[in-house]
């Protein structure tokens, strides 16, 4: 295919892998800070504090697994090679 200068827009790299990697990063971070804070302060049966690290975990792996999806479908982290005045 061959097409004329003034038709080309923008010109990107996509890199999907490093944006679902920085998305599970971000996400999985952020999940286990939820969990830490949502387990934080719970007067259970088995005591304060009791299921803080469990939460911590299950809501990390989800943050991380909601974070690489978000990343690996937009995006974010492409290089633009070239973008028309």
């Amino acid at each position: 295919m061959v097409f004329q200068r003034s038709e080309i827009q923008k010109i990107t790299i996509p890199h999907r892998g490093r944006s679902a990697l920085i998305g599970t990063a971000i996400g999985g971070g952020a999940g286990a800070i939820i969990g830490f804070g949502v387990g934080t302060g719970n007067d259970g049966f088995l005591g304060k504090n009791a299921f803080r690290g469990a939460l911590s975990a299950v809501c990390g792996v989800l943050g991380g697994v909601a974070g690489a999806t978000t990343g690996g479908l937009t995006d974010f982290a492409h290089s633009t090679v070239y973008k028309a005045p």
